[in-house]
């Protein structure tokens, strides 16, 4: 081992190291992902109080908004009628966990139970999610399974 030389280096914005690379992003990365974060605690805030129009004001106009990968609702309304249904569920507990973030793209595992006309019902997931500079959802893609 070269004690003579330091075991890591700033070169050009970049930390080197003799072991191995490393890569740090800044605040830029930190940012990206609290700003995931805050949107996620609004998003089950809302779901979990029924508030489906402050559901529909975290999407961005123009939102591409997959139900399934199948399923794309086209129009603000259709998204707004299928976030209706939510108005049946009770005892809504949703838990969400960024496990992959690359720029404004983030990938966000999922586990939701509820309770809805008396049967309690189990889904876990995926959610891909774009957000805009403003904190706006310009894509979601959602993948999920429910248990029977």
């Amino acid at each position: 081992l070269d004690t003579k030389r330091p075991a890591t280096r700033w070169t050009n914005g970049f930390m080197v190291s003799r072991f191995r690379p490393i890569l740090l992003t800044g605040f830029a990365t930190f940012d990206r992902n609290m700003e995931i974060e805050h949107w996620l605690q609004r998003f089950k805030e809302r779901w979990k109080s029924h508030n489906v129009d402050g559901v529909m004001e975290l999407f961005a106009e123009g939102v591409d908004y997959y139900e399934t990968p199948f399923r794309k609702l086209e129009s603000r309304q259709e998204i707004r009628t299928e976030w209706m249904q939510v108005k049946q569920q009770r005892n809504i507990e949703i838990d969400t966990d960024v496990f992959a973030s690359q720029g404004s793209k983030h990938a966000v595992k999922y586990a939701l139970r509820y309770t809805e006309d008396g049967d309690r019902r189990e889904l876990r997931g995926v959610y891909l999610v774009t957000l805009n500079e403003e904190g706006e959802c310009t894509e979601i893609w959602q993948y999920f399974q429910e248990d029977s």
